[in-house]
């Protein structure tokens, strides 16, 4: 999702007409699906949230909060 926001703000500067309205409504909409997205995950419980903590909130296990990797994390 954060290269295909990435991807329509490159082609922006290359739109005009209607196709730079359709790539404004497409990146407004993709930035509102990443602004809820959590970057943080903890591997014993599961707990995620968009800030690090170095102690997870739910299970208070220590060092166990790791960024999101892969298609989930981007």
């Amino acid at each position: 999702m954060r290269g295909l926001d990435r991807l329509m703000e490159m082609s922006l500067a290359y739109a005009d007409g209607s196709a730079q309205d359709y790539l404004y409504l497409l990146k407004d909409l993709t930035a509102m699906l990443l602004e809820d997205r959590p970057v943080y995950r903890c591997h014993q419980c599961g707990f995620s949230g968009k800030a690090l903590h170095w102690q997870c909130p739910s299970c208070k296990r220590w060092g166990a909060m790791k960024p999101i990797h892969g298609v989930e994390g981007e």
